[in-house]
């Protein structure tokens, strides 16, 4: 995957949303606006966001996971994180967006000092 976001209807359809490198300021708006129509055209009953290949997250790519959970709220579905680093993990749970995202158990494995994968 070249491309910073892949999107994918599973069978059950749920809209997967593969993420990779930077999700900061620069690139954040152009990903929201292809996130969020695919989100408006499938209306899933769930996004799961795979953030295993993100390299750099700041408080823009936080924003915008947020405005893609609410996205997927207005049109009647929900959004988790499927998959994540430990990078990803230490930014959600510092922020206090880890339980938001269905990341309870793995941000209380990054906080007592394992293994978050």
């Amino acid at each position: 995957m070249d491309e910073p976001v892949r999107l994918s209807t599973r069978a059950d359809g749920t809209l997967r949303v593969a993420l990779r490198g930077e999700l900061g300021f620069t690139n954040v708006d152009a990903l929201r606006r292809s996130i969020s129509d695919a989100v408006r055209r499938a209306r899933p009953a769930l996004v799961l966001i795979d953030l295993s290949e993100v390299t750099f997250l700041d408080s823009s790519g936080l924003g915008m996971l947020l405005a893609v959970r609410r996205d997927a709220d207005r049109n009647g579905g929900g959004c988790l994180v499927e998959r994540g680093n430990e990078l990803v993990f230490a930014r959600l749970d510092f922020a206090g967006l880890a339980q938001v995202f269905g990341l309870r158990a793995a941000a209380r494995r990054l906080r007592c000092g394992h293994d978050a994968g």
